[in-house]
């Protein structure tokens, strides 16, 4: 039989506190030392706060890779760590500090969505079929071997937030396969087809946020909900229109009718609907955040914009 594991964790939010959680109730392992990254204020004081609760050995970190960090993985004399909602890139000498490496989850089925945002990204991109993965971390960021991955399809309806959120419904549940491999020994590595990667860098942005209202309505709603994170601040900003000098924010759109009596991009109609003729089609702009991000009712913001019948969206640079 194995020997006790003894586990850490770098990370934080929801996932990481649900992953410890599986930990805790581990008998063939200890969770021994967390980090948590600090460098995400706004989504570490939870789990912060349930270490503090449940008594879990913890400490903040705004930089993982200093050498107290370090120091403090060391002293756990840990196996393995898992880097679960870890914002930072981690280094060789953290790397090199844990005997049988750090394995990270990714939201998206790894080689592809490499980077960030890859749940916009592959909701921008029109994808069916969407996955988690489980990876040991190397040199290359998201290149490491495959230790779990998992498949699942999503509707054509998805915003960003939900994709994340059953990103993390998955992770969660194939971690608990996952732990019973690593106490057994028993973890099977699969190196990344690198033909097949694809890495998104921090600045790129879907469609660079713009609607264009002389695409099809396909494009444009693809791009509305990539960048949905309803009720939560999106980390890429979200779907603008532009119009009279002014931009406003769009957060869902529907299919009006199919009329094509009008220039692409021209509104059509605007009082108690606002209405755009678009390719091959009309769309109607349902829901709405004023240029301050403050949401509010379609017929103010008409009203505010002095939007009228007739009007033209501006597509180019802001």
């Amino acid at each position: 039989m194995s020997r006790i594991k003894k586990i850490g964790i770098i990370g934080n939010g929801r996932i990481a506190k649900e992953c410890a959680q599986v930990l805790r109730l581990c008998e063939q392992c200890n969770l021994e030392r967390i980090i948590i990254d600090s460098s995400c204020s706004n989504i570490s004081a939870d789990f912060k706060s349930y270490c503090e609760v449940q008594r879990l050995n913890h400490i903040l970190s705004e930089d993982i890779n200093c050498q107290s960090s370090i120091n403090y993985l060391i002293s756990g004399q840990l196996d393995l760590v898992f880097s679960i909602n870890n914002h930072q890139i981690i280094r060789d000498n953290l790397l090199n500090s844990v005997p049988q490496g750090i394995i990270n989850f990714h939201n998206s089925p790894l080689p592809r969505y490499g980077g960030l945002n890859a749940c916009s990204w592959a909701i921008y991109n029109g994808e069916t079929r969407h996955g988690v993965t489980w990876h040991y971390v190397s040199k290359g960021v998201d290149e490491g071997d495959i230790v779990a991955q998992r498949y699942f399809n999503i509707d054509s309806e998805i915003t960003a937030l939900r994709l994340i959120m059953r990103c993390i419904n998955e992770g969660v549940d194939l971690f608990k396969d996952l732990i019973v491999d690593v106490c057994a020994d028993a973890i099977k590595r699969t190196p990344q087809n690198k033909k097949l990667r694809l890495y998104l860098k921090s600045g790129e942005i879907p469609g660079g946020g713009l609607i264009d209202f002389s695409s099809d309505f396909a494009t444009i709603d693809r791009l509305v909900r990539a960048l949905n994170f309803i009720p939560l601040e999106s980390p890429l900003g979200s779907a603008m229109a532009k119009i009279n000098n002014q931009i406003f924010y769009v957060d869902k759109v529907r299919i009006s009718d199919f009329s094509q009596q009008s220039n692409l991009g021209e509104i059509v109609r605007a009082d108690d609907k606002l209405i755009v003729q678009i390719f091959n089609s009309r769309i109607e702009i349902m829901e709405v955040r004023d240029k301050d991000n403050r949401r509010v009712p379609l017929k103010f913001l008409i009203d505010n914009y002095s939007i009228k019948p007739g009007m033209n969206f501006i597509k180019g640079a802001l």
